[in-house]
């Protein structure tokens, strides 16, 4: 279990306590509570460095000025710090030099909300512009004190960001993506899972399927993230009805050729990220080993376009406010660049059957009977349409079989691959 420190102030005692509740069990965490009778920040800089030598290696958490701190104690001795997450702080500029932020080579997040009008985006990123491993992660409807945001929304923020340590960059065609390796190839030939995610998905949000999907295949795996999500570049341009193709066949193909994969792959995909496996293993047979898709689809039908305007409510009524936890900054044009275009016009008949006819890749056609956004015929008419694919329909399950019945997808995704 990894080793997670916060350092804050005893102000914020109740809501800290009341976050770490929520980590119990995922993280070993220990808590640097600063006193309100501790005023000598070279004093209480030097209890942090000994209570990290005591702690051992591991992340830490800096709430307000407890990121100053951390830090201030990095810039002297990164030997026991794995990680850094920043939150709602406003740094000292005159403590510090553009050199000696440049030699730093811990990793570093600065957090902020963007509804937080007590720190600055120009203050953090004068900081962090100058830290090689380091990423500015905004909420836009975050504000600055704890008392303000739910406890369950920092468990979320650390719990991404802390994965994101994890992650590696790639430069692609189209801008730097971000990706999470799981294991590694033991033998040249050995197939690879590579996970696509949804529509407004990201590496977090598989959760820890990936991790035990591959553990139970004992297989090695990576999980992306597409331009203009999570952690990746921004992706600007307007989506019409080839996106889907657009990502599979052009975004995807460079990913693979950048990190220089030529093992065969096992493509598990959900939803938008189905369609994507479909699409690209009919391109590229020859690098593919098998597909499962998690409620995919191959065309938009009217139950897709109805459950649509749902989700656009929900968004506009501030009932999925969660995204901004994964994406950022993107959330917004993100969110709306899917709504919007499975509700364009010239999408309204969007098919990719003539794409997909005939492919030979073996598949497993994975979706819950309750899925809101598709019907039985998806999978009917993939399964169809493909030449060595199954179905499998999960009971009780809506849109998200791999979360909703993880054991169920997982046992039946291990029968497949090993069939």
């Amino acid at each position: 279990m990894e080793k997670l420190i916060f350092i804050y102030q005893k102000i914020d005692l109740k809501w800290v306590a009341d976050i770490v509740s929520l980590l119990k069990g995922k993280y070993h965490i220990h808590c640097f509570e600063i006193t309100d009778d501790e005023t000598d920040f070279e004093e209480i800089k030097q209890k942090v460095r000994l209570f990290l030598n005591n702690f051992g290696p591991g992340y830490i958490y800096g709430y307000g000025l407890g990121g100053n701190l951390a830090l201030s104690v990095a810039l002297e001795d990164e030997h026991h710090i794995k990680g850094i997450i920043t939150q709602a702080t406003k740094f000292d500029l005159s403590t510090f030099s553009k050199d000696s932020l440049q030699k730093l080579t811990v990793p570093f997040r600065f957090t902020r909300g963007g509804k937080d009008k007590f720190t600055s985006k120009k203050n953090t990123l004068s900081v962090q512009k100058h830290i090689q491993h380091s990423y500015y992660f905004e909420i836009p409807s975050m504000a600055h004190s704890l008392e303000d945001i739910p406890p369950k929304h920092i468990a979320r923020l650390l719990q991404v960001q802390l994965e994101s340590f994890h992650y590696e960059w790639v430069d692609t065609d189209y801008g730097k993506m971000a990706y999470r390796k799981y294991g590694f190839p033991a033998q040249k030939n050995e197939p690879v899972v590579l996970f696509l995610h949804e529509a407004i998905g990201s590496i977090s949000q598989w959760q820890d399927f990936p991790a035990r999907l591959c553990d139970a295949l004992n297989l090695p795996g990576i999980a992306i993230e597409f331009p203009g999500y999570g952690f990746s570049d921004n992706e600007d341009k307007v989506r019409d009805e080839n996106y889907l193709h657009e990502f599979a066949l052009a975004y995807l193909p460079s990913f693979l050729k950048a990190i220089q994969i030529d093992q065969p792959l096992i493509i598990v995909g959900h939803s938008d990220g189905g369609t994507n496996a479909l699409l690209y293993s009919s391109k590229h047979p020859e690098n593919v080993h098998s597909i499962i898709t998690l409620a995919a689809h191959y065309l938009n039908e009217p139950e897709t376009r109805s459950g649509i305007q749902p989700a656009i409510d929900a968004y506009r009524a501030g009932k999925l406010k969660g995204l901004e936890f994964y994406h950022g900054e993107k959330t917004e044009r993100l969110f709306f660049a899917w709504a919007n275009t499975w509700n364009l016009p010239n999408f309204e008949n969007w098919n990719i059957s003539s794409d997909i006819k005939n492919n030979t890749v073996r598949a497993l056609i994975i979706q819950g009977d309750k899925d809101q956004y598709g019907t039985d015929n998806q999978v009917h008419g993939i399964v169809k349409l493909l030449k060595n694919a199954d179905s499998l329909f999960i009971n009780n399950c809506g849109h998200a079989p791999h979360l909703e019945k993880e054991e169920e997808v997982i046992q039946a995704i291990q029968s497949f691959v090993h069939r």
